[in-house]
């Protein structure tokens, strides 16, 4: 079985990570060998976070 993603970024470039329709934390695109992935470069203020949850 073969998935495929397309990502409208590019390497090195800043996404928004969401979690149930709730930013949570902001990352960066990275790719190892043929893989990729988000290494996550900050996490929303935690009272943020809690407003938002609400």
């Amino acid at each position: 079985m073969i998935y495929q993603l397309e990502l409208d970024t590019l390497k090195d470039e800043e996404v928004e990570i969401y979690d149930n329709n709730k930013k949570i934390a902001y990352g960066q695109v990275i790719i190892l060998e043929q893989n990729f992935g988000i290494k996550i470069t900050s996490i929303i203020d935690e009272e943020d976070l809690v407003k938002s949850l609400i």
